[in-house]
């Protein structure tokens, strides 16, 4: 799957500067892009070591807009370019291009989802998003700190979850798409698999 990502995103943008985080895979068949193995045991328990290892690398690269994608999205034709146009019109300053089946509702955060335009305002973000280093400015590129005891129940790796209260708090604008610009599969999570069967994407 994440050949499939990276193949997907040269094709449309050839220029771009694609890292890919691999969390726990040890062989590869091929090599696009610049390869990053990092924990050698993958798990929600290591998923935010993940981040804090991208916000670093992050904070010391050149780079203007960043688009966030999980190995096992697939996107919709132009969906970079569609993601680029929606946010350079200034509308939010993190952009979500991709909706899941948690739908519409609160999520992590104490607010309810608001429509505007093509945009709804939802205030939270998970693995997949569109952005410039405001919001890693804002996160002060590390993942926010979270208590042990999140490990202890049914949640998936906190990354999401923490990194959305703290936009949220600072005032950062999280918007999402209105019509998705990536899917995801119904497959079995390798991270979690009790919470993807009760919280499935």
């Amino acid at each position: 799957m994440c050949k499939r990502t990276v193949d997907a995103v040269l094709a449309e943008c050839p220029d771009a500067d694609v890292h890919v985080y691999m969390d726990g895979a040890t062989s590869y068949n091929w090599k696009r892009g610049n390869m990053h193995s990092l924990a050698k045991k993958p798990g929600r328990e290591y998923f935010y070591q993940v981040w804090n290892r991208i916000l670093a690398d992050a904070r010391m690269a050149e780079w203007d807009h960043i688009l966030a994608l999980p190995d096992d999205f697939t996107a919709t034709p132009n969906a970079i370019t569609r993601c680029a146009e929606i946010y350079e019109r200034g509308e939010c300053d993190v952009l979500v291009p991709v909706v899941d089946k948690r739908g519409r509702g609160p999520c992590w955060v104490p607010v309810d989802p608001v429509k505007k335009g093509d945009l709804w305002e939802t205030g939270w973000v998970d693995g997949c998003f569109y952005a410039d280093r405001r919001m890693f400015g804002a996160l002060d590129w590390r993942v926010p700190d979270f208590p042990p005891e999140h490990f202890q129940t049914n949640q998936s790796s906190g990354v999401g979850k923490y990194m959305s209260l703290d936009l949220h708090a600072m005032g950062l604008t999280i918007s999402q798409v209105e019509h998705t610009l990536y899917t995801h599969g119904d497959h079995e999570s390798r991270m979690h698999k009790e919470h993807r069967r009760v919280t499935p994407l």
